[in-house]
């Protein structure tokens, strides 16, 4: 698992929106967006992958988690990567002293 966070363009979150969701050789399976969030999941080669970010310190930056995962492993990480991700709202107004 990767976790970081990252100062938000709050003109253009469509465009850090969909910095988090493409990427070269992925094969997106599940995209869904929120007005405050992005959460993407497919296949990177053999793995599984999941990212999600979300708004935090007031919408001035993005926490951002990633998965990526052996096939054979999605059932025994399907809570856990749900877990994860359902929590990750309560983190609005989360602010780290400095964005990387």
């Amino acid at each position: 698992m990767t976790a970081k966070q990252t100062v938000a363009n709050r003109d253009r979150l469509s465009n850090d929106m969909d910095a988090v969701t493409y990427r070269p050789e992925e094969q997106i399976t599940y995209h869904k967006r929120g007005a405050t969030w992005v959460a993407v999941s497919g296949y990177r080669g053999d793995q599984i992958f999941y990212r999600k970010s979300n708004l935090a310190c007031g919408g001035t930056r993005w926490n951002t988690v990633e998965f990526q995962y052996p096939i054979a492993a999605k059932q025994q990480m399907d809570e856990t990567v749900t877990r994860i991700a359902h929590g990750m709202t309560e983190y609005y107004d989360q602010c780290e002293s400095a964005a990387q």
